[in-house]
């Protein structure tokens, strides 16, 4: 599966990755911030994991940028790692299968994968690749889950020592997927309760 990133979200990810240390500061005058965006044409609810929040700059129709609420004038609390997580929501048929270790192996930016996290509702993989901006760990998260009809990609990238390259950054891949997941099926539910449902692509 193909998690392109365009040359708008590199500059995110470096201003992101270098702008704040990994300990969150205390910020007395925070905005508030997303913490959820829709996706694929209002089929896919996107939720951060905790301590992050969207980037409504980068945004599009099928993919969003996610970064430490801190790094966008937000609030962040304690313990949150320091990093940036992707998103791309992608139309999948109901018998497309969860990309298993090969496949992402295969995908672009991937040299080699040391974990995977398989189960019936996702997949997940630590992997190494070029950095996708500087400052950024070769080594990232990849996840994907179905939500929505859709296949969501995940990637979590963070600065070199940062802890969202180990097992802290599989627990913000694995939040955003069970998130979106609960997120997305409460939408659906309470769109057919009032006799909606999403405008066609």
């Amino acid at each position: 599966m193909n998690t392109w990133i365009s040359r708008g979200v590199v500059f995110a990810l470096s201003a992101f990755g270098l702008a704040a240390c990994e300990t969150a500061p205390t910020n007395s005058g925070a905005r508030s911030l997303p913490t959820q965006a829709l996706l694929a044409n209002g089929a896919v609810l996107l939720v951060a994991p905790a301590g992050y929040c969207v980037d409504t700059r980068s945004k599009k129709d099928a993919f969003a940028l996610l970064a430490r609420c801190d790094t966008m004038g937000g609030e962040t609390g304690a313990g949150v790692p320091l990093g940036v997580i992707t998103a791309t929501a992608l139309p999948a048929t109901s018998d497309r299968a969860l990309p298993d270790a090969a496949e992402f192996q295969a995908t672009r930016g991937v040299r080699r994968v040391f974990e995977q996290f398989a189960g019936r509702s996702q997949t997940l993989v630590r992997a190494e690749g070029p950095a996708p901006a500087p400052g950024l760990s070769t080594l990232h998260w990849r996840g994907t889950t179905r939500v929505g009809g859709h296949m969501l990609a995940v990637a979590v990238y963070g600065p070199e020592g940062s802890a969202a390259t180990g097992r802290e950054g599989r627990q913000l891949a694995q939040q955003v997927m069970a998130r979106s997941r609960s997120g997305t099926d409460a939408l659906l539910r309470s769109r057919q309760a009032a006799g909606q449902t999403p405008a066609a692509p």
